[in-house]
């Protein structure tokens, strides 16, 4: 079966004999892709919409995983018991979307010995959700994927006090950036960073042609943004060489 660069990425964090949920399936193409590695214990593929239900049921039906992969209709985690999964999979969302799933399903966590998460966007925002409720990261990846490059973040139960002090960084701006992505200095960052300050300085340009309280008001943070942006890009350059 042929799957995505993103897919196989986010497989390799998935240790083996596991009883995987993964929220928002998408054809179940992950758990499909564990089950043939003969990694899966077990497989729960959620999702909210009876269309993508439909596809994940065909697709699971299809492979003849009926009996390892159980598809799902529900919102998030509420789809699963408790102590039903040990790892969980939540893939191809927003940072908000994926933090309010885990706020919402946190009930169902306790057991849970492995979160896998790929936001689209906003990554600081689940990185700051993890360090509240108890969860280190272990792991940090960027994968590049159409041109585009999405942030991986594992994580397991605990705290690491360490993990979001840097005599260069401050704690906002590792938890922008990913505390392990800069400590590892992975190939990818310099191009993220880049990228990041450019989406801004776009923004920056049509809030200029503005006048509104608002808008200066808006500009002026985005100013600031913009300069510890540049301040973590020439950090990050500096260290590659």
């Amino acid at each position: 079966m042929d799957i995505s660069v993103r897919i196989q990425k986010i497989a390799s964090y998935v240790p083996n004999g596991k009883r995987v949920v993964d929220i928002g399936a998408d054809h179940a193409y992950l758990l499909l892709h564990l089950a043939i590695e003969d990694v899966l214990e077990k497989g729960i593929a959620g999702e909210l919409n009876r269309g993508p239900y439909r596809n994940a049921c065909q697709q699971v039906k299809r492979y003849g995983y009926e009996s390892k992969i159980d598809v799902r209709l529900g919102d998030g985690l509420t789809i699963c018991q408790p102590d039903e999964i040990d790892v969980v999979v939540i893939a191809g969302m927003g940072g908000v979307l994926i933090r309010d799933i885990l706020e919402q399903g946190v009930q169902r966590l306790h057991t849970v010995e492995r979160l896998i998460l790929q936001p689209n966007v906003a990554a600081d925002i689940i990185r700051s959700w993890l360090q509240i409720n108890g969860w280190r990261l272990i792991a940090e990846d960027l994968i590049e994927e159409s041109g585009i490059i999405y942030d991986l973040l594992v994580a397991e139960p605990g705290y690491d006090d360490q993990l979001y002090q840097d005599p260069f960084l401050t704690q906002q701006e590792l938890l922008k950036i990913g505390p392990l992505l800069w400590k590892d200095q992975h190939p990818l960052l310099v191009r993220r960073l880049k990228e990041e300050h450019e989406k801004r300085t776009r923004i920056f340009a049509q809030l200029a042609q503005s006048k509104g309280s608002q808008a200066i008001q808006k500009r002026d943070q985005l100013n600031q943004e913009l300069k510890q942006w540049e301040r973590m890009i020439r950090w990050a350059s500096q260290e590659q060489h």
